[in-house]
């Protein structure tokens, strides 16, 4: 068994991808917005907490009604061998029952966690991030044992959701740590311990995710992406973007462009 990627990202109206069939296994959790998911015959209405996922030979789609649907989500593509046999029968069997599952905004953590051990390039992380995906799959046996989290673990959620639903405004972290009530450097300590980079940067790596996302599905000129997003100058945000991407935005829109 192995990953072969986790990432978060933007989909809207524009990019409506048609039926197709993927040689692995895609898991799904919504973390922001809403949809519908086409798969095995059936038209299903996803939203914020949902996770459900598609086996190595059904065609799928994501589809949205209107311009005005979007979301934001993790997508998990992992691949299994001759070795997980007991967790192809467990997934194709027991979790295929339902498919989908409602278990909540509240795990914006765990699949933020998750996303960052994989990445990390560490191998010993790598495996860790493995091994827990492993186990929330078997959690969702018995859903009704639910996931308890200690207490810093709730107060990352919550500021994980702020930094979602406000990430075309300005946020001050010392609004969320007011929020959660919580003193402003132990907030900004549990975050970057847990998640491994400050909540300011972290907030700014989401708006830049928010740029790329209206860089090749919009038309957008670069100050209107600069005034949506809530960037002091259409300087400053090329500026940023260049170290976060390595190109500027100009740049990305033509190499990625469709």
């Amino acid at each position: 068994m192995y990953i072969e990627n986790i990432d978060l990202f933007y989909q809207s109206l524009s990019k409506s991808r048609p039926y197709h069939i993927d040689n692995c296994y895609e898991f799904h959790y919504i973390a922001q917005g809403k949809g519908v998911f086409d798969v095995a015959g059936k038209s299903n209405i996803i939203k914020e907490g949902d996770f459900f996922f598609t086996l190595p030979p059904e065609k799928h789609r994501l589809i949205f009604k209107t311009v005005n649907e979007n979301i934001m989500q993790y997508l998990i593509r992992i691949h299994l061998d001759k070795n997980d046999a007991d967790l192809k029968t467990y997934i194709e069997t027991i979790l295929l029952k339902q498919r989908f599952f409602h278990i909540g905004t509240h795990h914006k953590y765990f699949f933020e966690n998750f996303k960052q051990l994989f990445k990390s390039n560490i191998l010993l992380n790598q495996k860790s991030a493995l091994y827990q995906f492993i186990g929330f799959l078997y959690t969702l046996g018995n859903i009704k044992t639910s996931f308890k989290n200690p207490k810093y673990i709730l107060y990352l959620e919550q500021a994980l959701k702020s930094m979602y639903e406000s990430v075309d405004q300005n946020l001050n972290m010392r609004e969320i740590s007011d929020k959660l009530g919580i003193n402003l450097s132990y907030f900004i300590r549990i975050f970057k311990n847990t998640l491994g980079v400050p909540p300011k940067q972290y907030f700014l790596n989401l708006k830049l995710e928010k740029a790329v996302y209206y860089l090749l599905n919009s038309n957008l000129k670069i100050y209107q992406i600069t005034n949506k997003l809530n960037f002091s100058n259409e300087f400053h945000f090329s500026k940023l973007f260049k170290q976060n991407k390595g190109i500027s935005p100009v740049q990305y829109r033509q190499q990625y462009s469709g």
